[in-house]
């Protein structure tokens, strides 16, 4: 398998833990930010489960040279992680997988971010056949 590059997820909930075990099976090594300790992470679907190990840290400042940062936490929780989002490496990209007509807006005031949202739009109301569960295994108290 060819080398890949690590991915930084901030907000390591359900959305935020589907997208690290989805970027896991690709082969990217994971480092989970937040609060709480992580050791792996479960994503269970209609065809089994599949635990993937995960790097923590609690330090915006290990994201330094992580090139792929994925934003997962609600809307309204994006000022908290602003000091995940104040220092970005050049070159950094980030991926905010939240929901909200003023996800921009909310971005550029905790993260200075600019631009347009670029992205596809899902309609929840018409959701998979299929809905994947995840959930954080083996957590350390903080």
């Amino acid at each position: 398998m060819p080398e890949t590059d690590p991915v930084a997820v901030i907000g390591v909930g359900a959305v935020g833990t589907l997208l690290a075990g989805a970027l896991a099976a690709a082969g990217h090594p994971i480092l989970a930010c937040g609060r709480a300790r992580l050791t792996s992470i479960t994503v269970t679907t209609d065809t089994g489960s599949a635990s993937y190990a995960v790097t923590w840290t609690d330090q915006p400042g290990d994201l330094r040279g992580v090139r792929w940062t994925v934003l997962a936490t609600k809307i309204h929780d994006t000022a908290a992680a602003a000091g995940w989002l104040a220092a970005p490496s050049p070159g950094q990209c980030l991926l905010a997988a939240q929901n909200g007509v003023s996800q921009v807006e909310v971005l550029a005031c905790a993260a200075g971010v600019v631009g347009g949202s670029g992205g596809e739009e899902v309609d929840a109301r018409d959701p998979p056949a299929s809905t994947p569960r995840a959930r954080h295994r083996d957590r350390q108290p903080g």
